[in-house]
């Protein structure tokens, strides 16, 4: 074995390299002693934390220093110190030290891109006081206030809605399954063939002698509907049996308040 200047050897293999001869620490098989010069250790361009080159293979316990901005996602690297696990390498860093973390968890702060999480089949559950959020990256389904969703979007508790646009007679009409909670829809045909009332009102100012009203809905039956004249219920005709225009027993004067009231 070639001794070098400073370097100096011990018994059971122990190195020290030092400036004044010093034996190197017990429990050291190699101890660099100095207080004013470094230790630079090999300066390498990774590719990917999955990807061992330019090394051969993955060996855990090595160091390096990273020059190279590379790869994509999480398996990214970028300038600093790495170390191997024996699968791929990990950046040291202070993300251990609350003090020192600048992470989401200890700062503010704003995106400057798109970022993607990778959940790698594990939940993403933001929990707070009052209740909580889950995403499950299993099946894809977010819980509001629960962590077991039974549907792709599960809500325990209250749901308000504001600025809803205005519906037609035509729209679908949604319903609750009063088993399982789920919102289902069924269309207002459907709601008629199978017994459902339908209850419209209609409110007209009549005009001096006026006899003949629209009714909102055609008319199925006479009994379907009703006529009141300033809060009083007054008999009609029907003159067309199918139609929407029934004619008051006795005419109405200017302004009447009309009240057609039908149920089909």
């Amino acid at each position: 074995m070639i001794l070098m200047a400073g370097m100096f050897l011990k018994g059971h293999g122990q190195v020290a390299i030092s400036r004044n001869g010093s034996n190197p620490h017990p429990d050291a098989m190699l101890d660099i002693q100095d207080t004013t010069k470094a230790l630079i250790i090999p300066r390498i361009a990774l590719r990917s934390t999955v990807q061992s080159t330019p090394m051969n293979s993955f060996v855990a316990g090595m160091v390096i220093y990273n020059t190279a901005t590379s790869g994509s996602g999480i398996n990214a690297v970028t300038p600093g110190l790495y170390y191997c696990d024996g699968t791929k390498w990990i950046k040291a860093s202070s993300q251990g030290s609350a003090t020192s973390d600048s992470s989401i968890y200890n700062t503010d702060g704003s995106l400057s891109g798109t970022r993607n999480v990778y959940l790698n089949n594990n939940n993403l559950i933001l929990n707070s006081t009052g209740g909580n959020l889950l995403f499950n990256s299993t099946n894809g389904r977010v819980g509001i206030g629960t962590q077991t969703p039974n549907g792709t979007l599960h809500v325990n508790g209250s749901v308000y809605i504001d600025s809803l646009q205005s519906g037609s007679l035509t729209d679908s009409v949604v319903t609750i399954d009063r088993v399982s909670g789920r919102l289902r829809m069924i269309s207002p045909s459907a709601l008629k063939s199978n017994g459902a009332v339908v209850k419209k009102v209609s409110y007209v100012v009549s005009s001096n002698g006026q006899t003949n009203f629209a009714t909102p809905l055609s008319i199925s039956s006479e009994d379907s509907v009703q006529l009141f004249r300033n809060g009083v219920f007054i008999k009609f005709s029907v003159p067309t049996p199918g139609g929407n225009t029934i004619v008051s027993e006795v005419p109405c004067a200017v302004n009447d308040e009309i009240l057609i009231i039908q149920i089909n």
